[in-house]
């Protein structure tokens, strides 16, 4: 039976009698033609079949794996590339919030502990022991009656401090231009030490 095939040429198809298939493997792979082996079987003449061939793909069932193999790695490929491009975003927005709640987070406890000391402060402030002794220590109050003293300089064994600079005198027996003119140069001098 001659059907015409996908590539518009004559196929032959065989029927299904074991009288045109090849009797051995070996006769299948050297490709001798089935017509002969119907014939030596003590069949009539049978009709010649061609030998089948894979259609459509050159270089045989191994190229044609490799094409679907690299198709796939290309679709596979522009998939993953796709996923990244919508995914990396998404991400990177996940990350920064994420930073940011840390550094929200660092900032409550911070606040907190601000306000658990302010707490503690303001109920001192309520006490009037310490609403009396902070007016002494801080503002020099005094209750009536009382007499207030403040000592300067309340440790004169502290070393003086040799870094500051002295200025040179000017003499005061000059005219009072002279004594302008010496106080300009004077002023115009570097600082001797001590």
């Amino acid at each position: 039976m001659a059907t015409t095939g996908p590539g518009g040429g004559r196929r032959t198809s065989a029927r299904s009698s074991s009288a045109t298939r090849p009797t051995s493997r070996s006769q299948a792979r050297s490709g001798a033609p089935r017509a002969a082996a119907a014939t030596s079987a003590g069949g009539s003449k049978a009709r010649p079949t061609a030998q089948r061939t894979v259609a459509g793909r050159p270089g045989g069932p191994g190229a044609a794996t490799n094409g679907w193999r690299s198709r796939r790695l290309l679709a596979l490929g522009t998939v993953l590339v796709v996923l990244a491009t919508l995914l990396a975003p998404t991400l990177h927005a996940y990350l920064a919030q994420r930073s940011q709640i840390n550094a929200l987070r660092a900032t409550v406890a911070q606040q907190e502990k601000d306000v658990a000391r302010l707490t503690t402060a303001q109920a001192q402030w309520t006490d009037d022991a310490y609403v009396m002794q902070q007016a002494r220590e801080r503002l020099k109050f005094v209750k009536v009656g009382e007499k207030s003293y403040t000592v300067i300089d309340a440790d004169p064994s502290a070393p003086i401090d040799s870094s500051l600079a002295t200025a040179p005198a000017s003499s005061n027996d000059h005219p009072w231009y002279g004594r302008l003119w010496e106080s300009m140069r004077v002023a115009d001098a570097p600082a001797a030490k001590p």
